[in-house]
Order: C-alpha cells, then structure tokens, then sequence
C-alpha cells in the first residue's frame, strides 16, 4: 500500500467515526514543527513571538497592528512559493499568497488592524508548520487533513484544481477553527465580526484575477473554478469558501467555549474528523473512473489553446517560462 493510499484510509476510516477520541486531543497536531522552518530572516524572527498574548503590543509588529506584519507573511509566502514553483503543493501556495495579498491591501479599511494581523500571520504559521513537519517526515505531527493534501501532491496525479482545493480544505474546514478559538475566546463573540465577514469580500475581489493567474501559470484547466457551473447547482468558489469559513467560526466558537477538558477533546474531535473527511471524500471522488477525460472535456481545449493536462503535461507547462 502506498502512503497515500494508507493515509486516505486513515482518514476515510475516521470520516465514518472513528473507535473513541484521539488520544491527547487537547494537544491537535501541526504546531511548531523543529526550528530551520523559516526561509527569510524576517520571518524566522517574527514566528516565536505570535504566540503571545492578543492584546500584548510589546510581543510584535503584528501584535502592534503595523502593515510590515503581513509584509513579512507575504514574503515568506514568496518564498516558499519560489522554492517549488511548480509542485503540486504550489496551486494552493499561490492562491494562498493572492488572498493574502488582497488582505494586505485592504489592511485600512478592517475596524481592529492589530487583530487582523495577528490573526493572519498566526493562520498562515498553521500552513507552514504543516507543510515543514510533512517535508521533514514528521507526518505524526501534520494534521490528517493536511496529510491527505500532502500526500495526494506528493504523489502527483490529482489535477491541480484537487490540490488546491485539497489545500483550501485543510486551511480553512480545520485550521481556521483553532484561529477563531483563540480570538473569541473570553471575549462572547455571538457572531461573525465584520472583519471576518469583510475577508470574504476581499476574496471575492481577488478571485478572478487570483485564477486566471494560476490557470496561466499551472493549468489552463483551473478557468473552471471561476465558471458558474448554475445547471449543476453548484456554488460560486467565494460562496464556498465563506460556507465555509461560517463552519469554521461556530467549531471555533464551541472550541472556545468547551467548560471541561471532555468537551474540549470532543470538539477537536470532530473538527479534525470532519476536515480529514472532506479531503478523503474529494479524493476519492477525483478518483472515480473518468473523472480526468471528463474535466478535459469540459475544458476542451478552448482556453488559452490548451486541453486538459497530466501529470508530465502539467509540469512542462509550468515550466515552460522558466
């Protein structure tokens, strides 16, 4: 059996509910993988000190509210990008880095600076821990969410709309609860605070330049993710991703509001369960017999002068400018 086999095992296996809890569920994995992760100095630097306190001025820029903090992330972001311009990994790498941009640049119009960039850099810090603890072969430390996107990359036979929803998947249905959770806590949040509705804009702002872009860059194919599908029902890509986000802030509400340490393993529980669901559904949905001639099909051939590519087209393609 190959790991990425094994892993969506594991995962579809805990998708239909797996035998009890996690054992130490008050500790879920992908945080803070070995030191070295970092690819800028600025980075390196900032990364230590996100964990302090919200309302601590004194632990950083971000913490501060200064724009330079989500200069830093995009850097960072950049970087990591340009260390593997064309891997599987990198659809999701470069979305990543389009939204984070379109954050960046709306950085007046949100109400709390300080908490946006706190929360940023903390959300993507999720990303990177994931990502450096599968690439240095800690997969025990790398969530299951995440380790069904990375091994379904690793293995390079998705189509590039699956690894980056693979990755959208992970980030947002699994980590952006524990975000929330740190912010609401103590605080009685009811509801989505505008600045978390308003990134919902900034991402439907960013979306159809953000795909053509990638589409250009690593598969013509990804077009479709801004195509309204309306006569399957399907949603419009910024309705999805805001659905959502609205998940992830009631999990992160009830994270923050577990009274025992049975309630809060619960809710880790399910918010682990059901994002390493998703992924293994998506994957084995990807897998179907057809599925590849399919999407070729739709595509046809009709944008940007390409039809549907793989695995050796997509990589040549991406590499074609460089």
């Amino acid at each position: 059996m190959t790991r990425r086999a094994l892993v969506l095992l594991i995962a579809v296996l805990c998708a239909a509910g797996c035998a009890g809890e996690p054992e130490n569920a008050t500790a879920p994995p992908g945080l803070d993988p070995e030191p070295g992760g970092a690819l800028t100095e600025d980075w390196a630097r900032l990364a230590p000190r996100l964990a302090a306190p919200l309302r601590d001025r004194d632990a950083s820029s971000c913490h501060r509210g200064e724009p330079v903090c989500l200069d830093i992330v995009v850097t960072e972001m950049e970087a990591r990008l340009a260390a593997r311009p064309c891997a599987h990994t990198s659809p999701f790498a470069f979305t990543y880095l389009e939204m984070t941009r379109g954050v960046a640049e709306a950085f007046d119009e949100f109400d709390d600076a300080a908490t946006i960039s706190v929360v940023d850099a903390r959300f993507a810090k999720q990303y990177f821990d994931a990502f450096d603890n599968w690439f240095a072969g800690r997969s025990d430390d790398v969530p299951a969410a995440w380790q069904v996107a990375f091994a379904t990359a690793e293995q390079e036979g998705a189509s590039a709309a699956v690894d980056l929803i693979l990755g959208m998947n992970a980030h947002i249905s699994r980590d952006l609860a524990y975000i929330v959770a740190d912010v609401v806590r103590g605080r009685g949040d009811n509801e989505e605070p505008e600045d978390y509705r308003f990134v919902n804009e900034v991402i439907g702002d960013v979306k159809t330049p953000m795909l053509m872009a990638a589409a250009e860059r690593f598969d013509p194919n990804l077009f479709l993710l801004d195509t309204e599908l309306t006569t399957d029902g399907a949603p419009d890509p910024v309705e999805l991703i805001g659905q959502w986000r609205s998940i992830a802030f009631e999990m992160g509400q009830r994270l923050a509001a577990a009274d025992t340490a049975a309630e809060l393993d619960a809710v880790i529980a399910e918010i682990e369960r059901t994002a390493a669901g998703g992924a293994a559904v998506l994957v084995a949905a990807s897998s179907a017999d057809g599925i590849t001639e399919l999407a070729g099909n739709v595509a046809g051939g009709e944008f940007m002068g390409a039809s549907f590519l793989g695995t050796a087209e997509r990589l040549a393609y991406c590499q074609r400018d460089r």
